[in-house]
């Protein structure tokens, strides 16, 4: 049986295979696309790398601007507090043949891992906001 993947949706992280920068990971997912009174059916990522997610309302610097290392640092270190916990609201657009996504601890929606980058993250100094240019 082949499942149909609704962007938007709520996914359980399975495994998180990369941290690319501050704004950006690689992560495997699954989720629950149906169900009978005896049998879950699942849907999961097959790429053995994962599926790129650029992280919503976060502008970290790029390779070779200051802050580069310390940025993918602070996702690392957020993301292994949390680990066995995740969750990741997904959508079209992520620009690069990414998706968007939210990541956030399972029964606390509140809890993202853009808005703690952009309070707490760089020492508790907090990252830029993703404003889009509108010149």
């Amino acid at each position: 049986m082949t499942a149909a993947y609704e962007p938007g949706t709520d996914w359980a992280i399975d495994h998180v295979v990369s941290v690319t920068d501050g704004d950006t990971i690689r992560v495997i997912r699954s989720q629950v696309v149906g169900h009978t009174d005896d049998l879950v059916i699942a849907a999961r990522d097959r790429r053995r790398n994962g599926v790129a997610i650029r992280l919503v309302t976060l502008d970290t610097p790029e390779r070779g601007e200051p802050g580069y290392t310390d940025a993918g640092d602070d996702v690392a270190v957020w993301l292994l507090a949390h680990q066995g916990r995740l969750r990741i609201e997904t959508w079209p657009g992520g620009g690069f043949d990414r998706l968007l996504g939210d990541v956030y601890v399972t029964g606390d929606r509140a809890n993202t891992l853009s808005q703690w980058m952009l309070r707490h993250g760089r020492r508790g100094l907090g990252w830029d906001a993703y404003l889009e240019d509108r010149a």
